[in-house]
């Protein structure tokens, strides 16, 4: 360790760092995306309980119940896969969103908004279902740069 104090080495000015290693891009990009990837995981297990309530709350509505087991199902293999940088698990949560939660909740909406039957919660259905939607969207992107990020190539050079 450098001392503060005391004589400086002769013939340096202090920028002869270029030689030393940086931090790759990728690791960088990973270590950046893997919190933000942390966050919308909590928001999508808080959209997964609303999900849960709202299905159990209108006579058992299928739509959001088979929405929150995909929340569920998606948020374990997603935490998982952060630990270890597993790609096959991060693609196995943008897989289980697609189509458990993302189908499901498109539907709903477009049958909600176009039947014209005053239906109960029908507000709170149409705004979780919308919340639902883009927040998987935003997960699935930030999933895919995770993705793309572990499975980069060396650059060699």
């Amino acid at each position: 360790m450098a001392a503060r104090i005391g004589p400086r080495a002769q013939g340096t000015d202090g920028s002869d760092f270029s030689h030393r290693e940086r931090v790759a891009e990728r690791y960088q990009m990973s270590a950046e995306l893997k919190p933000r990837m942390k966050g919308v995981l909590y928001a999508q297990a808080a959209c997964a309980l609303a999900c849960l309530a709202l299905g159990l709350l209108v006579r058992f509505e299928y739509l959001f119940l088979a929405a929150s087991l995909g929340y569920f199902v998606g948020i374990s293999l997603c935490y998982s896969s952060l630990a270890r940088n597993n790609a096959l698990y991060i693609d196995l949560y943008g897989m289980s969103l697609s189509f458990v939660v993302v189908f499901p909740m498109v539907f709903e909406l477009y049958s909600s908004l176009w039947s014209g039957v005053i239906e109960q919660f029908r507000v709170q259905r149409q705004a979780v279902a919308l919340v639902a939607i883009l927040l998987s969207g935003y997960g699935m992107n930030v999933a895919k740069r995770l993705k793309t990020t572990w499975t980069q190539k060396a650059k060699s050079g």
